[in-house]
C-alpha cells in the first residue's frame, strides 16, 4: 500500500487547535503505517506496534538530532537515503519548523539515488506565526524503501527540521511485548 503524495497545508482552522489537529494525524498516519505492514504480510495486527520516529534507529541520523548546518547553499540531506528494514513501515504526516535557517523548501523522496520525488514542499511562503506543516495526503515508505529528506537553503544557517513521522514495525523489534 502506498500512501500517496500530495497538498499540504499549514495547520488550519476547521475549530481544532494545533495540538489537537497534530495528534489526529498521528492516529491516522499510525493506521497507514499498520496497513502497510499487514498488506506486506510482515506481522498480524495484533503483533504491530507503532511509535514514534526515531532519527538514528530509523534513519541512520548520528547523535539523535534532526539539526544540520548545510556547508554551502543548495539541497542539504536531513536524511540520506537511509533504507528501512525488512520489517518497518514509515509515514510521514508532516513537519515541524523549530529553526528555519535559509530554509525555502523541503523535499521528500524514495529511490536508491532519492530520484523518485514523493513531495515538495514551499515553507517559505507561510508566515513565520505557524511553524507546523500538517500533510493532507500522509507519505507513505514501505518495508525496504530508501527514505530522503533534503532542505533546500540559499545559506549556511543552521536549521532544525523535524518530520512528524510514526513507525510501525513487529512487537519486539524495539519495543518489547
Amino acid at each position: 500500500m502506498s500512501v500517496r503524495p500530495g497538498p499540504y497545508l499549514r495547520y488550519s482552522s476547521a475549530g481544532k487547535t494545533e495540538k489537537e489537529a497534530i495528534a489526529r494525524a498521528e492516529e491516522r498516519a499510525a493506521e497507514a503505517a499498520v496497513a502497510i505492514l499487514e498488506e506486506k504480510a510482515v506481522a498480524p495486527r495484533e503483533r504491530i506496534v507503532v511509535r514514534d520516529v526515531d532519527p538514528n534507529i530509523d534513519l541512520g541520523i548520528s547523535g539523535y538530532s534532526w539539526e544540520v548546518t548545510p556547508a554551502a547553499a543548495g539541497w542539504t540531506n536531513i536524511v540520506g537515503g537511509h533504507q528501512l528494514s525488512e520489517k518497518k513501515a514509515m509515514v510521514i504526516y508532516g513537519f515541524k519548523i523549530v529553526t528555519q535557517g535559509d530554509v525555502t523548501m523541503v523535499e521528500v523522496a524514495t529511490g536508491a539515488n532519492g530520484n523518485v520525488v514523493k513531495t515538495r514542499i514551499n515553507i517559505d511562503k507561510y508566515d513565520e506565526q505557524s511553524k507546523t506543516i500538517i500533510l493532507r495526503e500522509f507519505i507513505g515508505f514501505e518495508p525496504k524503501d530508501y527514505v530522503w529528506i533534503k532542505a533546500y537553503s540559499t545559506g549556511t544557517s543552521t536549521f532544525k527540521i523535524v518530520p512528524l513521522a510514526v513507525v510501525a514495525e513487529p512487537t519486539g523489534e524495539l519495543i518489547s511485548p
